[in-house]
């Protein structure tokens, strides 16, 4: 199985990082609509220093890669309809442990693989910096080798572009430990407002990691999704490697006024602490803050 024709939806800080080395290989093309699409074909992209231009898609995909904000999803299943066909594989590297399903719902199960990204990128304006020292994770719920065909062939796909990736064996854990990144580290750099090099340097941000952390893992437990309070200091170093002086999407968004995805954050760990019974109230004390903050950048004031 061959993967010609491979759109991305999100020319964000993450769809860039994978719309660079793609580029190298393959026609990749972008799925926008608009104004948005007339920005995107006017003045292009800038990747790591490297100006690009922009091709739109107009055919039925091979492989779509999802990049969008989690509030961009309903926008995003519309946009992407007249390009998924019978045969195409989705990507999604959203961060958050629903929105898989959301696109699931909509396409098929069958077509949507899991998946995320460590990669650490930064957009401003048109111009997308990103490290390569990420690495995609993705695959179905479980995997083993032979992998399922369509696994396969995204896996040569990225290999083939010198994207680092890998089939991790249960991706529904492997969703749930970057969630667990995620919403520790996100929401207490955003509220800190400082760089990724604040967990490098102050044992302090990772304290209160660590108590975020350990009412994910609570929820985990009582969903059965696979965390163990083990993994607290498994992950603890995700940050050690990414570029000292970049700052995590979530304060990116703050900063440029735009909307957070702290309701996909915090906001799903308070939500679904309530309906198992698990205790979240630091989580929710972080979405309350952060949803306000979110409200005054927006000018609302209920």
């Amino acid at each position: 199985m061959k993967l010609n024709k491979v759109f991305v939806i999100g020319l964000g800080a993450i769809g860039g990082s994978v719309f660079d080395p793609l580029s190298k290989i393959t026609n990749i093309k972008v799925i926008a609509n608009g104004e948005r699409a007339e920005r995107l074909e006017k003045n292009g992209v800038v990747i790591n220093g490297k100006s690009f231009k922009i091709n739109l898609a107009d055919e039925i995909a091979d492989l779509i890669i999802i990049a969008v904000k989690y509030h961009d999803i309903s926008q995003a299943i519309l946009d992407m309809k007249p390009f998924v066909g019978e045969k195409t594989i989705i990507l999604p590297l959203l961060n958050g442990i629903d929105t898989r399903g959301k696109f699931a719902a909509e396409f098929g199960e069958e077509k949507v693989l899991f998946g995320l990204t460590t990669s650490s990128a930064v957009k401003t304006g048109n111009v997308v910096t990103h490290s390569p020292k990420g690495l995609i994770k993705f695959g179905r719920a479980k995997n083993s080798e032979p992998y399922a065909p369509d696994v396969a062939a995204v896996k040569e796909l990225l290999d083939a572009a010198g994207i680092a990736n890998a089939v991790r064996d249960d991706m529904v854990y492997e969703t749930w430990l970057k969630f667990l990144i995620n919403v520790s580290g996100n929401t207490a750099n955003t509220l800190m407002r400082g760089p990724h090099a604040y967990f490098q340097k102050y044992q302090t941000a990772n304290d209160a990691r660590r108590i975020i952390m350990r009412e994910v893992v609570a929820l985990s437990k009582a969903m059965g999704t696979g965390l163990e309070y083990g993994d607290i200091e498994k992950v603890i170093p995700a940050y050690d490697d990414y570029p000292p002086e970049n700052i995590n999407s979530t304060l990116q968004d703050l900063l440029a006024k735009k909307r957070t995805e702290n309701e996909m954050m915090c906001g799903t760990v308070a939500r679904l602490g309530e309906q198992f019974g698990v205790p979240t109230p630091v989580t929710k004390f972080a979405y309350l803050l952060l949803e306000t903050l979110d409200r005054a950048n927006s000018g609302a004031t209920v």
